[in-house]
């Protein structure tokens, strides 16, 4: 949080920024009192807020599971509910990833990799576009909304532009209209032929 002085937050809006974004571990760890200082603080000098979501750990469920509203609720619910003044909070693929039920995804979890998955030759979910993200955005994002209305949803498909194209498209098609996107696909440019 020193990088974010006051002193810091006055020269990026002087220079012209209009947010500051800063990854956001779990709803209630050890420095939200500072987090929530950090955006009164950014806020106090025309400065949005952007939580860079990386929490998943108590949320990998699909979005049709049982279990699935709890456990977001618990997860995404409790981030905005102890972060009401946040502007966004961003999502990416590999960082919510969930057991996809597409069957061009493996459906598990990079981070827990079993030789099974390995052997499937597919690729996880936090890396493909797989066609239940659009269920998993909109089943978290009124969850969110619930407790912050203003707060955007952004959605990044980073990690995903070596894969098909149409399956990119479909994608974006298929998520709910009001979610901010931010499509990372041209990073790839040197490495897609087309």
């Amino acid at each position: 949080f020193d990088t974010f002085s006051d002193n810091y937050l006055l020269k990026a809006a002087h220079y012209g920024f209009d947010a500051i974004s800063l990854y956001v571990w779990n709803a209630d760890e050890p420095r939200a009192g500072e987090i929530r200082d950090l955006i009164r603080r950014a806020r106090a000098r025309g400065l949005d807020t952007y939580l860079y979501s990386r929490v998943n750990k108590q949320a990998f469920v699909h979005p049709d599971d049982p279990k699935a509203k709890e456990m977001y609720e618990a997860a995404y619910g409790r981030m905005t509910q102890y972060y009401p003044k946040a502007s966004a909070i961003s999502f990416c693929g590999e960082v919510c990833e969930f057991p996809s039920k597409d069957p061009r995804a493996n459906g598990g979890d990079h981070r827990h990799k079993k030789p099974e998955d390995s052997a499937k030759g597919l690729p996880y979910p936090g890396w493909f576009p797989c066609s239940d993200w659009a269920d998993w955005v909109r089943m978290v994002k009124p969850i969110m909304n619930r407790h912050n209305p203003d707060c955007k949803f952004v959605f990044s498909t980073y990690n995903w532009g070596f894969q098909d194209e149409r399956a990119r498209a479909d994608l974006i098609a298929a998520l709910p209209k009001d979610v901010t996107l931010i499509p990372t696909f041209e990073m790839f440019e040197d490495h897609v032929k087309r």
